[in-house]
């Protein structure tokens, strides 16, 4: 497979993994040194406040009339993931396979680690109904359960922990940077299209980044700063 056609894979994968992602920011005190610097969170609103992770706009408040469906059947997105994999397993020569599922299992140990941790901790700081946190005791449960899923079909690796804390600076560098090239990647295409049909207006696509890879491997965690947060997030810094 071309380095072209592996990273389209592994982006793909990531556009499943991560799209409709609830999450808040907690004022905990790391958070508030992390982010000290970030005019975004200069506005005391944005902690303890509900984003979802939208697919066109990217992080936006989670408001009570939104459509839920995906966030609700994200397991059946999560099982399509599965599939494919079994399917590039089959594809892909043994090295290639082995690097993308190496990363594809970085990403789902971190989300479930979030997913995990905002779970435990929303009633702490965040006023929610029971509609709210039955969603995110939901989104626990789907990512665990992929996790588990992953492991006992493409992974030996025995000793993950879901209280394994992820240091934040590289959750903020690497899996941000991910997401960043997914988001990018999929409004580029939309932007294309819409120019041929001439239906592009002045408010779509909002999220505008710049995706650089690394030459080897094909597909890499890029070395990207706290930053990202200003193209994922759509925050000034």
């Amino acid at each position: 497979m071309t380095k072209i056609n592996l990273q389209e894979t592994y982006f793909e994968l990531l556009k499943h993994l991560w799209v409709d992602f609830i999450f808040f920011f907690p004022d905990s005190p790391l958070l508030l040194e992390a982010f000290k610097k970030i005019d975004f969170f200069a506005n005391k609103r944005h902690f303890n406040t509900v984003f979802v992770l939208d697919y066109h706009k990217g992080p936006i408040l989670l408001t009570e009339d939104r459509d839920n469906s995906k966030t609700i059947f994200k397991n059946a997105t999560l099982e399509q993931n599965m599939f494919e994999l079994l399917k590039k397993k089959k594809e892909l020569e043994a090295i290639e396979f082995e690097y993308i599922s190496d990363r594809y299992l970085e990403q789902i140990e971190t989300l479930t680690y979030i997913a995990n941790w905002l779970t435990i901790n929303l009633n702490t700081f965040v006023k929610c109904d029971s509609q709210i946190t039955g969603l995110f005791k939901l989104q626990q449960t789907n990512y665990q359960s992929h996790l588990n899923t992953f492991i006992k079909h493409f992974s030996s690796k025995t000793d993950i922990r879901i209280d394994h804390n992820p240091e934040l600076e590289n959750l903020l560098k690497t899996h941000y940077t991910h997401l960043k090239n997914v988001i990018f990647k999929k409004q580029k295409e939309e932007l294309n299209c819409s120019l041929s049909e001439g239906k592009l207006t002045s408010t779509e696509y909002t999220i505008k980044t710049r995706s650089k890879i690394k030459k080897q491997p094909p597909i890499s965690a890029e070395k990207a700063e706290i930053s990202i947060l200003k193209s994922v997030f759509k925050v000034g810094i």
